[in-house]
């Protein structure tokens, strides 16, 4: 029947059961040796793990249970050469991705409930994450990133720098997929992808620096719960690329206390 409502304030969308509980454990550790003649090695491991638990009474319910290990050493050095100095890393790395992630969402109907009423019987419904069954979407599984990446910043007396860096990432993949709206299977991929980036800046006598950039990135594919899908490992479309060029103006004038900035630049992400 039509006709018109007034709420209370307490009369919303949520649940008296609804609930976005999270819990994370980060950790992380450097190991630094000066070496002799201005080297440094540095050693650092990371680790995160988080879990997550979302219940809501209109028809939605989720979870993530992921971890993240990286070890990664960088190897770094300043060279002061006649007229330059010249800022180096080099800097391997293996970072391993452990995901579990569960969606209940076909049947998320906001409309559900009357709210002049509030939730009933009739308006509840049994929820994916309430009884482990008819998951929207489901993905275990891992994958294992080793890189190395290069980068030189070269800075010259008169003004002109250059920044100039490489990565290169290769991905094992492995996911296994259930649920209605999954493709179901355990499924394994490997792939890999190239990063860079190139910088030229030039800082003039009126404290002004004209700059360009131009970069690449390669990245994951990856949801909520850092879970990559069936679909993706089999379709190889588990990596990303992204561009962009950027050129601009920018300069501090008056002991740092007025910053003036102007640039454009085009980005692209598939």
């Amino acid at each position: 029947n039509v006709g018109t409502a007034k709420l209370k304030k307490s009369q919303v969308l949520t649940g008296p059961n609804d609930k976005l509980n999270n819990e994370d454990t980060l950790l992380y550790f450097d190991a630094i040796w000066s070496a002799p003649a201005g080297w440094e090695i540095k050693n650092q491991m990371f680790y995160e793990g988080y879990k997550n638990i979302n219940l809501n009474a209109y028809g939605f319910s989720q979870y993530h249970d992921s971890w993240v290990f990286e070890d990664k050493v960088v190897i770094s050095k300043t060279f002061d050469l006649p007229g330059v100095k010249v800022a180096t890393q080099l800097s391997p790395s293996i970072r391993h991705t452990d995901f579990e992630h569960g969606d209940d969402y076909d049947y998320e109907y906001f409309h559900r409930v009357d709210l002049t009423v509030g939730y009933t019987p009739l308006s509840d419904r049994l929820l994916s994450l309430e009884s482990g069954t008819n998951y929207s979407e489901v993905y275990k599984g891992n994958y294992t990133d080793y890189g190395v990446a290069g980068l030189a910043d070269i800075t010259f007396d008169w003004g002109l720098g250059v920044l100039l860096g490489a990565r290169y990432d290769q991905f094992e993949v492995e996911s296994t997929g259930s649920g209605a709206d999954a493709l179901a299977g355990k499924y394994e991929n490997d792939d890999g992808g190239v990063s860079w980036t190139a910088s030229v800046n030039y800082t003039t006598k009126w404290g002004l620096i004209p700059y360009a950039t131009s970069s690449k990135q390669t990245t994951t594919i990856a949801g909520q719960g850092a879970e990559i899908a069936t679909a993706n490992v089999v379709g190889k479309t588990f990596l990303s690329e992204s561009e962009m060029n950027e050129v601009g103006l920018k300069g501090s004038f008056f002991d740092d206390r007025l910053y003036v900035a102007i640039d454009a630049y085009k980005q692209e992400r598939t």
